[in-house]
């Protein structure tokens, strides 16, 4: 059982780091550019992670419209903590879930069938 939740860990940390792979604009308030009169502060960034995205371009330091890895390692770009737990707690417990379809089919043909 440890094995099994350790590998599903190991699975949702790769499977979210794959993620960064997919990248859309997401309205984003970059506080220190934001006149105090402008009620909505938010503009289009580029950000990245699924389903949560947990890398945001961060104007003003990194290349326009671009956010990478080694952005978000040098901080030229945003890295946000807890969307890039929640992908990886996501993605960890689908890979346990898979892990004991699998356990549990092993053991007999028709156990994904029948409940008992």
């Amino acid at each position: 059982m440890k094995r099994a939740i350790a590998g599903s860990l190991a699975f949702g940390f790769v499977r979210t780091l794959a993620s960064f792979g997919y990248q859309r604009p997401l309205q984003v308030a970059q506080d220190w550019d934001c006149p105090v009169e402008a009620v909505p502060c938010e503009r289009p960034m580029l950000a990245a992670g699924f389903p949560w995205a947990w890398a945001v371009d961060y104007h003003g330091l990194s290349s326009v419209n671009s956010v990478s890895i080694a952005g978000v390692i040098l901080g030229q770009d945003r890295f946000r903590l807890v969307p890039f737990l929640g992908d990886i707690l996501l993605y960890a417990m689908a890979g346990f879930v898979l892990v004991l379809a699998i356990a549990r089919s092993r053991r007999s043909p028709l156990s994904l069938i029948l409940p008992f």
